[in-house]
């Protein structure tokens, strides 16, 4: 039986016992019995407040569950692309992620952002306006901003050989 219909079950026979305390209550009845009865209303009403706050317990773990399931496929797909990236010397003693050459797909040449790389998101970096002998290229999701010389661009990484 699921939590749910474990619930919705519980909660029904709650409702029931409430309303035969209350029938109990509109007899004709001796104190001694009047006396015990209304304890025993004051706890099933504790244990249906509980029941509920155990549920909303429940239903909250469940979104962290399906959060945290969720930040680990995000993890493994980046894991997964990352692998198509190498840390690069670009020029100028900058250095950004560049496409390996076997892992293109048909995709040009491009540099990934290095700040938003390592907060694992691929972001790829733009050519801005030439500035005497260098060019800036700029992060679109980031400040980044790095200046490499013009004969500079973006190139596959070749294949190493080992």
């Amino acid at each position: 039986m699921d939590a749910m219909m474990l619930f919705t079950t519980a909660t029904a026979s709650f409702t029931q016992a409430h309303q035969i305390i209350k029938t109990l209550l509109n007899l004709k009845i001796d104190q001694a019995v009047l006396t015990q009865i209304l304890p025993l209303q004051s706890l099933l009403a504790d244990a249906q407040v509980a029941q509920i706050a155990l549920l909303d317990e429940k239903s909250s773990l469940i979104a962290r569950v399906h959060n945290l399931e969720q930040k680990i496929v995000q993890l493994e797909t980046f894991k997964e692309e990352s692998k198509r990236y190498k840390l690069h010397d670009v020029g100028n003693s900058v250095v950004a992620y560049a496409l390996k050459e076997e892992a293109a797909s048909g995709e040009p040449p491009h540099w990934l952002c290095t700040t938003c790389y390592n907060k694992q998101q691929k972001s790829i970096l733009t050519p801005g306006p030439k500035a005497g002998p260098e060019r800036e290229y700029r992060c679109g999701n980031c400040p980044t901003t790095i200046s490499v010389g013009i004969r500079h661009r973006p190139e596959y990484i070749k294949k190493e050989m080992s």
